[in-house]
């Protein structure tokens, strides 16, 4: 169902001299949602001193989406955009790799957190779709044909992603919630440690505008997922190589925040959550569903998003950027 977002961007000196002013942004969403407002309740100048900024990264020896430097520049970059704040930050899975990045050597060491593939949950759920021949979700089935703005045109085959990439994915809303039990009065601030640099200014007007610090406040904020995506040419769009995966998703997790006194409560629904869609996907790969196979903690968020009877609020940090969806596939 259709229904408008309304975002309130406060007066702000950009960071990179945007400007000033005080802009009202209505959007048309194609997402049904629990809560679609971002309003002054959320924004305030004054809390960008609670916020704890968290990357999360683990090295998988033989990484099927992408190459060992894709991730050391992308985490050289992220520490580089975020080291400018100011802010705290913690390391979270092999802070030892990421803290040896040199532009990460301002993350508080004594705070992060180590995690072997042991410690993170949902093995089991992680295991689902690298057996369905799962691949990239922004792929199409078989051979994707891309307009690439450097390389011109390409065929790309979709490999198949491996159990311990899903493991990662399905893990982030876990390990901020570890995180938040020693930092209750703080903003944890979740950003994707290959962030695009596309994603910045939604990560600028965060900060500037300050996700305010309210005890009564038990929601995740999240960035909106790209909603088209002209540079794949196909007659119908679907996700993950397979032709059975036709949901759009609503949330993307590549910038997430919460207040740390509400971890529990976001916990507790979230494996409320990945544990119906988990077993949705089981049920189709039996042959026993029509639905899709194939899974991430993006899915997992948009099924919580969507679903009425699972009592968690999901609120967008960001507006929707068209330019974000025609970009999205470019170097994916």
């Amino acid at each position: 169902r259709n229904r408008w977002l309304i975002f309130w961007i406060m007066p702000i000196c950009a960071l990179f001299g945007v400007g000033k002013g005080l802009m009202w942004w209505a959007i048309n969403s194609e997402y049904g949602t629990k809560a679609d407002v971002i309003g002054s309740t959320g924004l305030n100048l004054n809390d960008s001193s609670r916020i704890l900024f968290t990357i999360f990264y683990m090295r998988v020896k033989t990484n099927s989406k992408h190459p060992p430097e894709f991730y050391q520049e992308g985490l050289n970059k992220t520490c580089t955009y975020l080291r400018q704040f100011g802010l705290p930050g913690v390391a979270l899975g092999d802070p030892d790799f990421i803290l040896s990045t040199p532009a990460c050597d301002w993350l508080n060491k004594n705070e992060s957190i180590s995690y072997t593939f042991e410690d993170l949950k949902h093995a089991e759920a992680a295991s689902l779709p690298p057996k369905q021949l799962c691949g990239k979700k922004g792929m199409q089935a078989g051979k994707v044909k891309i307009m690439n703005k450097r390389f011109g045109e390409n065929w790309i085959r979709n490999n198949t992603i491996q159990k311990e990439i899903y493991q990662i994915w399905l893990n982030k809303i876990e390990v901020m919630a570890d995180l938040a039990e020693s930092h209750k009065d703080k903003q944890i601030v979740f950003v994707d440690a290959g962030l695009r640099d596309r994603f910045y200014p939604s990560v600028s007007n965060l900060v500037n505008g300050g996700l305010s610090y309210d005890p009564n406040d038990q929601s995740l904020w999240a960035s909106v997922y790209p909603a088209t995506s002209p540079l794949i040419e196909r007659e119908e769009k679907t996700f993950y190589g397979k032709e059975q995966c036709k949901t759009t998703p609503a949330v993307m997790a590549a910038i997430m925040a919460f207040g740390g006194h509400a971890g529990k409560h976001i916990r507790d629904l979230y494996r409320k959550g990945l544990k119906q869609t988990a077993k949705r996907a089981a049920l189709a790969s039996k042959g026993n569903s029509s639905a899709c196979p194939c899974f991430d903690e993006e899915l997992v968020l948009t099924d919580i998003y969507r679903d009425e009877n699972i009592p968690l609020e999901i609120n967008y940090i960001t507006q929707h950027n068209s330019a974000i969806g025609d970009q999205y596939y470019d170097t994916t």
